[in-house]
C-alpha cells in the first residue's frame, strides 16, 4: 500500500453507512433516551425545558471563561495572555447575559436552533445523494423542515 488504508471488509457491500454506525451502536441509544427524557421534559413543561437549556448554557459558558481566566492568571504563553484574557471575559459576560436576560436569550436561541437544524438538514442531504442512502436524504429532509418552521 502506498499511504492510503484500504475500507475494511465490514463497510464494503450494502449500507456501509448502517454498518459504520452500527459499531458505535450505543452512542445511538444514548442520545435517542436522552432526547426521548428531555422531549418529554420540554412536553409537559416548556418553560422549564427551557430554563434548563439556558442554566446549562450558563453554566458551561462560566466554567469555560473561569478556566480560560485560570490559564491566564496561571501563565499563559506571553504572546497570547491578552487572547486567554479576552476569551475568559468574553465567556463570563455571555453566561452573565444568559442569566440576566433569559427573554432575549430564549429567542435567540430559537434562531440559532433553527439555523442549525437548517444547515444540519442540507449537509445530511449531501451526504445521502453522496453516499445513495434514502433514508439519509429523507432524516435531512426533516430536519430541514422543523428548522424553517
Amino acid at each position: 500500500m502506498s499511504g492510503s488504508q484500504a475500507t475494511p471488509p465490514s463497510l464494503t457491500g450494502h449500507f456501509p453507512l448502517v454498518r459504520l454506525m452500527a459499531r458505535g451502536w450505543w452512542v445511538f441509544v444514548l442520545r435517542g433516551v436522552v432526547a426521548i427524557l428531555f422531549g418529554l421534559v420540554a412536553f409537559i413543561a416548556p418553560g422549564l425545558g427551557l430554563a434548563f437549556i439556558l442554566g446549562m448554557l450558563a453554566a458551561w459558558m462560566a466554567i469555560d471563561g473561569v478556566s480560560t481566566l485560570y490559564q491566564a492568571v496561571k501563565g499563559a504563553p506571553e504572546r497570547h495572555g491578552v487572547w486567554f484574557w479576552l476569551d475568559g471575559i468574553i465567556s463570563l459576560l455571555a453566561a452573565a447575559f444568559i442569566l440576566l436576560a433569559p427573554g432575549v436569550s430564549a429567542l435567540t436561541l430559537v434562531y440559532v436552533t433553527s439555523f442549525w437544524s437548517l444547515a444540519i438538514g442540507i449537509f445530511r442531504l449531501i451526504m445521502a445523494f453522496r453516499l445513495g442512502s434514502i433514508m439519509m436524504a429523507l432524516f435531512g429532509a426533516i430536519r430541514i423542515s422543523s428548522g424553517a418552521q
